[in-house]
């Protein structure tokens, strides 16, 4: 059975040091930042090595590079073999007593960054050679060539990076007297100092149990005050798509997301043999978009009379971030009720339309295309919030192709259908349907279908 696991983090202010002193904290940081950066410098040297590098094989070929090993002696014959006495780049040079844990966790942040930077540098080179051969055909049909302005990106530092305490770098988190210990350098050696921390109203609003684990805390420094941001993770046991098609009585949550200004979405429970259990229109009057539309002709006329934007440059700022922000609002508050509803009707399963690749339509210019654009955007924050607040409850969600989902009728299959508004007539049964149950309907059983080809498919 796969495990999902589920992530939350928390920022919370130290309140005080019950043993050790806030210069340990930077000392550590200090220290813990020149062993990143001499690391990152090492891979710099060795960045032809860099794409065979895993965490794995990446760490060991780096602490070949740094680490001084004395060489082992053979009991029988008293000869000596193995060691590194001399590595190419010591690490003592930088820092010595450094902890062996504390060097493979860096060693391996190191490798992430580095293989971060390589990725983006190789994308920017396909760009530049795409751009390149563009300008070879602009010249040769008697245009002027486009100028690529672009900056490669840069190779990271470890100028401004928190520090992150890794296992065996922290113990004994109390989350009654909040308080936990932290190794660090007090100027002679690594030891661990307790701090306390003063709790915010949201970590209170947690409710931790026994069931969640704390995975690595971090520390950061701001205007003199030290944050601790704990992160605490929950693993939880889900099933596979496969699985629950052939569980007893498989039901799944059929979603049409309607984001007009009325802002609701209708949901419907569709079993294996294409029945509908139950239907419910969700509406959040207090999370209306006549707002956002507001908003969006607002920016739309103060636009209008810019001309030609110059490059970087972003007008209505504030505008946009209440945009942003009433956007965000409503689908944190859509996809709570979509899980909730999902676990009161026993679904296992919550089915999505699949509009990622959907973009707003070329023929609409101003604030109808500007609306457009917003309303994808904001199904597919719906949909990426309602993923992971359905896998903290054990709950799969699925997307399936939109192809003829709002066309056909529910009832017989027929895509002779006439729409007007929200009603749908079929000219074959002479039914007419709501139009947002019937794509419910539709896109729960369209998720049946697929489980049950795939399935023919595999047996085959």
């Amino acid at each position: 059975m796969p495990v999902l696991k589920n992530v939350i983090s928390s920022r919370q202010r130290i309140k005080r040091f019950i043993t050790g002193t806030p210069e340990m904290i930077r000392q550590t940081e200090e220290i813990y930042r020149a062993v990143l950066g001499f690391y990152l410098n090492v891979i710099h040297d060795n960045l032809d090595k860099l794409p065979e590098w895993d965490r794995n094989s990446g760490t060991r070929a780096l602490e070949k590079l740094t680490v001084r090993t004395e060489p082992r002696t053979n009991r029988k014959t008293g000869e000596k073999f193995g060691g590194n006495p001399n590595p190419l780049y010591p690490i003592d040079t930088v820092c010595p007593k450094f902890p062996a844990y504390l060097r493979r966790a860096i060693i391996a942040k190191a490798i992430g960054m580095a293989k971060s930077w390589y990725s983006n540098y190789q994308r920017w080179l396909r760009k530049k050679e795409r751009m390149k051969a563009r300008n070879e055909r602009r010249v040769a049909e008697g245009k002027k060539p486009i100028s690529f302005d672009e900056r490669p990106p840069k190779y990271p530092a470890a100028g401004n990076v928190d520090i992150t305490f890794y296992k065996g770098d922290f113990k004994n988190l109390s989350l009654k007297t909040n308080t936990i210990q932290l190794k660090v350098w007090d100027g002679s050696d690594w030891r661990f100092i307790t701090v306390e921390v003063k709790p915010t109203s949201h970590s209170r609003k947690l409710h931790l149990d026994d069931s969640w684990e704390m995975t690595v805390p971090s520390i950061y420094e701001k205007e003199g005050i030290f944050y601790l941001v704990t992160a605490f993770e929950k693993k939880t046991n889900v099933i596979k798509f496969a699985d629950y098609y052939l569980s007893k009585n498989p039901k799944v949550l059929a979603v049409d997301l309607n984001l007009g200004r009325k802002n609701r979405a209708v949901c419907a429970l569709v079993g294996k043999d294409g029945t509908v259990h139950k239907v419910r229109h969700i509406g959040l009057a207090a999370c209306n978009t006549t707002d956002v539309h507001h908003l969006l002709g607002l920016i739309a006329r103060n636009v209008s009379g810019l001309g030609i934007v110059p490059k970087g440059h972003r007008p209505c700022k504030k505008l946009w971030r209440k945009v942003h922000a009433a956007n965000d609002n409503y689908a944190h508050h859509l996809s709570k009720r979509l899980v909730d509803l999902a676990v009161e009707w026993g679904a296992g399963v919550i089915v999505f339309e699949n509009l990622k690749r959907f973009r707003p339509d070329r023929n609409k210019h101003g604030s109808a295309r500007m609306r457009q654009k917003v309303g994808y955007w904001l199904h597919r924050r719906v949909i990426k919030y309602t993923m992971y607040k359905a896998k903290a409850r054990g709950i799969l969600v699925a997307l399936v192709p939109p192809r003829d989902t709002s066309n056909r009728c529910s009832l017989c299959g027929s895509l002779e259908t006439v729409r007007n508004g929200s009603v749908l007539k079929c000219k074959n049964c002479d039914t007419l349907h709501n139009s947002h149950i019937n794509a419910a309907i539709n896109i729960g059983r369209a998720w049946f279908i697929r489980e049950e080809k795939r399935l023919r498919q595999k047996i085959a």
